[in-house]
């Protein structure tokens, strides 16, 4: 089966992956959900028992300090893996409260630039200037690394739904499930929290491309302290089953000087 893959440009602030992470697999009818968020099941206690893991989670990666951090700026080498082999990247990003994106890569035929100022997502290419979908727009907050920084500060808030959905074992380690779903979102993020260490090692959300929709895993490893921050500096890209993309920060600053015009829709 051939897999369709998202267009180009919306595949840079989707993925930060240029077009590498396929739709694949059996097909997924938009309304599936994670049984967490199904029917009148959902009760406080799974909120609260959501929070409670957040809030540790939270304390371990740098607690009150996460508070702190305005925007975070950093280099990533992307490698990804296709039919076509394999190909790698620099990608530039930037992140700011509340949720807001920059992405920048140069390609041999072009400079590729996608952002998100907290209501629209845009991408630029070679080709001109495209407004994304509002789907888009939540498949691009979905990946990228700051929502959980996000989510970890807004724990007590009402800008997302969380549910706890279940303890699951896997190779030897224990993670406790939570369901994540912001406010304007159609589909829930689900983080598979270590119950040893209380860091994100997973986060898992949908992806589609037309009637084709598939789960894609974002595994995080090599947590490191940047500040008093824990940064998951590798990430591995997993789409049914298939490794599609490795990330690894090169360098990566927070609290830089950053405007916000360079999040807005370009006119040109």
């Amino acid at each position: 089966m051939t897999r369709p893959k998202l267009a180009l440009s919306a595949a840079i602030i989707l993925s930060c992956a240029l077009n590498i992470l396929p739709v694949s697999g059996a097909l997924a009818p938009e309304t599936e959900q994670p049984s967490g968020f199904q029917g009148a099941s959902r009760t406080h206690q799974m909120l609260f028992q959501a929070r409670a893991i957040l809030l540790k989670t939270r304390a371990a990666m740098g607690g009150r300090s996460l508070g702190a951090i305005k925007n975070m700026t950093a280099s990533l080498s992307l490698t990804s893996f296709g039919d076509e082999g394999e190909t790698q990247h620099t990608i530039e990003v930037v992140y700011a409260q509340p949720m807001k994106i920059l992405q920048r890569t140069r390609l041999r035929f072009g400079e590729f630039a996608a952002g998100f100022d907290g209501r629209t997502a845009w991408a630029k290419d070679p080709r001109g200037i495209t407004t994304l979908s509002a789907q888009e727009a939540e498949e691009a907050r979905a990946l990228s690394l700051w929502m959980m920084y996000d989510v970890l500060r807004r724990i007590e808030g009402s800008e997302y739904d969380l549910r706890y959905d279940r303890e699951e074992k896997a190779q030897g380690q224990t993670y406790h499930v939570v369901l994540v779903k912001h406010r304007t979102a159609t589909v829930p993020v689900t983080f598979f929290i270590d119950a040893e260490s209380k860091l994100i090692a997973k986060k898992v959300y949908r992806r589609s491309s037309g009637e084709e929709s598939a789960d894609v895993e974002e595994i995080y490893t090599d947590y490191r302290t940047v500040g008093r921050t824990l940064i998951p500096f590798k990430s591995s890209l997993v789409s049914e089953g298939v490794l599609v993309g490795k990330t690894e920060i090169r360098s990566v600053k927070l609290n830089s000087r950053v405007t916000e015009d360079i999040f807005r829709k370009p006119r040109k």
